[in-house]
């Protein structure tokens, strides 16, 4: 549900025709190993099931602390976010956590190990 709420923020939607429907990439990732290029300063998958599964990998390995993002486990849902959208207009940030909690059915204290589970 994680990557679901990340994907609706995100605006991935085929009546918006969004950058991030128009490159298959859901999650709006800048680079991915499973990129097949860029467009639009953002990663172009070959099909909407590899860009899921690439912003399912990307999640993963951010709450595993498996990169170089300083997030681990015992982040919570609101540090993922920050990083991952780099957003730093405060009310688009409040906006984009509460769209992912209400998807996920979680807080935004919620700590990143029970997305690992």
């Amino acid at each position: 549900m994680l990557a679901t709420g990340i994907m609706t923020a995100e605006g991935w939607h085929p009546d918006i025709n969004s950058v991030t429907y128009r490159n298959h990439n859901p999650g709006a990732l800048r680079s991915s190993p499973f990129a097949i290029g860029e467009r639009d300063d953002f990663a172009l998958f070959i099909n909407d099931d590899v860009g899921f599964f690439a912003l399912c990998w990307d999640l993963a390995k951010k709450c595993k602390g498996e990169t170089v993002t300083n997030l681990g486990p015992n982040s919570t849902l609101y540090d993922l976010i920050k990083v991952y959208t780099a957003e730093t207009e405060p009310q688009r940030l409040e906006n984009y956590t509460m769209i992912v909690q209400r998807i996920a059915d979680v807080a935004r204290g919620t700590s990143l190990i029970h997305f690992t589970q």
